[in-house]
């Protein structure tokens, strides 16, 4: 069973989102009952003040608007919970057909006065190839609901006055991040998952940091975010690569050489974005993190999202009988990690990251590159 498959498999069995999407449906639908109650008393009433003016004229229709596109939104989350559904059954079915070919290989060959018949070998050979064509035809079936769970989405318009808190500030850094002037915007663009349901690289708590960083780093699995290197093989290797630099703290792009400042204390995180010009990253090999001012600052290379795990890189070039790997090596397969800067004391220095790493046009030939900041503590 592919890696793919297992990951959807193993993060969505037992779950269960029916129920709560059903509780939340349930709650709104009292809500907005409660709320064309409160109108039709509002609307016949005599009394005419100012404030009655102002909720019947924006309080209560700003409100009819949120309960709108909540009812929208959790549509789609009842359609999501569905297909989930169908994605964990179509999975353990792929599973089922997975074991069923590993139990019937190996493939047999005839031996002429052997213990199996050319008519037994020639069925158990078919067995295998049948399987292995329902296992095909499953596999395309898991990628179609993929697919359809991927289309869900909700949109929410300017105009209206709902979600001013996290969404609408999502929105509002995905609409400067694309300059986009258009009246509606597909929140769906700043989702923070990969196309395989996986999150590969950590999320700020800011909301509005946290819809930019996903606009930064994209869908590592989509290959429109990637371009092949135009040159030979010789000008690939030879040519100076550049790496951009996103600040987890400001939610602005680093320049290379730029400057950042911290207080004494402080922990910034900086993520580290590999160029996209030479085809999908295959894997990341070498992630180093390296200041000649430890008395000033501490820095360190992380590609594990987990706050909880700090995971460096030394595949490439890694001395004789050293080396590391993250104990998820699925995270290889990267376009981004995290370079972890401390502050420890008062004083000016200068912080490098260098990344090696092999793509679908370098092959196993490792592509590099190294950027500079200066960090001023204070």
């Amino acid at each position: 069973m592919k890696a793919q498959y297992k990951k959807y498999l193993d993060a969505l069995r037992g779950k269960d989102f029916s129920t709560p999407a059903g509780k939340y449906t349930s709650a709104l639908s009292t809500a907005n009952a409660k709320l064309s109650s409160a109108e039709s008393l509002i609307n016949s009433s005599e009394w005419i003040e100012k404030g009655l003016e102002i909720i019947k004229g924006s309080v209560l229709p700003s409100l009819k608007s949120q309960a709108s596109q909540l009812e929208s939104g959790l549509s789609a989350l009842s359609q999501v919970a569905g297909k989930v559904n169908e994605l964990v059954s179509a999975c353990e079915a792929l599973e089922s057909l997975d074991e069923k070919l590993n139990s019937l290989l190996p493939r047999w060959q005839y031996v002429k006065d052997g213990s199996k018949t050319q008519s037994q070998v020639n069925s158990h050979n078919q067995s295998i190839e049948d399987t292995e064509e329902q296992i095909k035809n499953q596999e395309a079936t898991i990628d179609g609901i993929v697919a359809s769970i991927n289309g869900i989405s909700v949109s929410f318009t300017s105009s209206q006055a709902a979600f001013s808190g996290y969404i609408s500030n999502i929105r509002e850094a995905v609409k400067d991040a694309n300059n986009n002037t258009e009246e509606e915007i597909d929140d769906s663009s700043s989702t923070l998952l990969t196309s395989d349901g996986k999150t590969k690289y950590s999320i700020p708590s800011d909301p509005v940091i946290a819809a930019k960083k996903a606009k930064f780093i994209g869908d590592y699995n989509d290959p429109n975010n990637y371009t092949h290197f135009k040159g030979t093989k010789a000008q690939m290797k030879s040519r100076k690569n550049k790496l951009l630099l996103f600040d987890n703290t400001t939610g602005e792009i680093i320049e290379s050489l730029g400057e950042i400042n911290m207080k004494v204390g402080e922990k910034r995180v900086i993520t580290v974005k590999l160029p996209s010009d030479t085809g999908k990253i295959n894997r990341i090999t070498r992630t180093s993190a390296f200041t000649k001012g430890k008395s000033i600052i501490k820095v360190k290379s992380d590609i594990d999202p987990d706050p909880n795990k700090v995971e460096y890189v030394l595949i490439a070039e890694a001395p004789k009988g050293g080396g590391h790997s993250p104990s998820d090596t699925s995270l290889l397969q990267n376009n981004c990690y995290d370079w972890v800067i401390e502050a420890v004391a008062p004083g000016r220095t200068s912080a490098t990251q260098t990344t090696l790493w092999e793509s679908e046009d370098s092959g196993t030939y490792n592509l590099k590159a190294m950027e500079e900041i200066f960090v001023n503590v204070t």
